[in-house]
């Protein structure tokens, strides 16, 4: 004959095996889960690392436009203070400038003047 508090102890040891069992497999879960947060915060380092990079390299670029405009504007300043002082290497360009304006001007009046001339003559010409 058993003893009743032998059936009581084989439920509670299937009980705590199938307990066991399950924290075994939480476990697992959990250190596949550990591993996989491992990886992506690796490759967050990474990714970290090539924008910082990236961000060092536009703040050098960034120096070197600003260097850039600032020489841009020094020159600028100089060239307009030889314009207004009217010296003669910007007076010459100047003045070229002015002649090219006029020149065109005159080039296109006379196109006018003749292609008008031509109107005229060739509708004279129909007529007669």
């Amino acid at each position: 004959m058993e003893w009743p508090g032998n059936q009581f102890l084989k439920e509670k040891t299937a009980m705590i095996d199938t307990r066991v069992t399950t924290l075994q497999a939480d476990v697992e879960m959990l250190k596949a889960h550990r591993q996989h947060c491992d990886e992506l915060h690796e490759q967050h380092k990474e990714h970290k690392k090539r924008s910082d990079d990236a961000m060092n390299n536009l703040t050098e670029s960034n120096i070197m436009l600003a260097k850039s405009i600032t020489d841009m504007n020094v020159t600028v300043t100089k060239i307009a203070g030889i314009i207004e002082r009217d010296e003669p290497d910007m007076l010459v360009l100047k003045n070229a400038r002015i002649a090219w304006g006029v020149n065109k001007w005159i080039f296109a009046t006379v196109v006018a003047l003749v292609a008008g001339v031509a109107t005229i003559y060739s509708f004279y010409k129909g007529l007669f």
